[in-house]
């Protein structure tokens, strides 16, 4: 009898011993992935999203001041009026999270590093773009797209480091008439503009997407569905 008690007591600790460490396994188990999901939707979750600094310099990628001056209406935005997407930009396993208001006037673009949540710095700091519009899978580049009056859109590559995003090339389409027309720019080092042709401007692509096809990018609503369903 006393020896049937002592393996009870036994048992009993032994399931007890791993139910406190299951907490514990289960945090280890977590992959960078489900972790970097878990912050995003947190952050999501806000009743704010700071797309945009408070102060930031509107700045055009050629370095010329210009857009909408009214930076404090979008830092912080009402999450209820952000949409989001998820895209795997940079060369590893981690997705990054594309964050933009529902009337496309801002956006940007997060990542998780060293456990937290990071803001790009380059596409909301010195940019006034509509929307990030498709990028190359882990290639590190993607586009955007700033519309502008009289059917007249404006696509600006960029190629994405660690720490900044790079405008590249751009494409000027208008969509006025019967076919629409095309000028093509590069920018350099200093961020100043210099027209291409079309065969020069593919040449460029390929080499910056690496020859991979663009993955179009699709918002969801900032909502709580949503947010359970994407991120996760």
């Amino acid at each position: 009898m006393k020896q049937k008690t002592t393996a009870l007591k036994r048992g009993f600790v032994l399931v007890l011993s791993i139910a406190m460490l299951l907490p514990a396994i289960s945090g280890y188990a977590a992959t960078p992935k489900q972790k970097a999901m878990k912050a995003y939707n947190k952050m999501m979750s806000r009743s704010t999203v700071s797309i945009k600094k408070k102060g930031a310099k509107l700045l055009d990628p050629d370095g010329k001041y210009g857009g909408y001056q009214d930076v404090a209406k979008y830092a912080p935005t009402k999450s209820s009026k952000t949409e989001f997407a998820i895209a795997y930009i940079n060369n590893d396993n981690i997705p990054e999270l594309i964050v933009r208001t529902n009337d496309k006037r801002y956006y940007g673009i997060f990542t998780y590093k060293n456990g937290k949540v990071v803001r790009m710095t380059g596409t909301q700091e010195d940019g006034t773009f509509n929307t990030v519009k498709g990028y190359y899978k882990k290639t590190g580049a993607f586009f955007d797209v700033r519309s502008a009056n009289f059917g007249i859109d404006r696509d600006i590559y960029y190629k994405m480091s660690s720490t900044k995003a790079v405008p590249q090339m751009e494409v000027w389409t208008n969509s006025k008439g019967s076919k629409p027309s095309h000028e093509y720019s590069t920018f350099n080092r200093a961020g100043k503009v210099f027209p291409i042709n079309h065969g020069a401007f593919n040449y460029k692509l390929k080499k910056l997407s690496k020859g991979k096809k663009a993955t179009i990018v699709k918002y969801y609503k900032n909502t709580a569905k949503n947010r359970k369903k994407i991120l996760k």
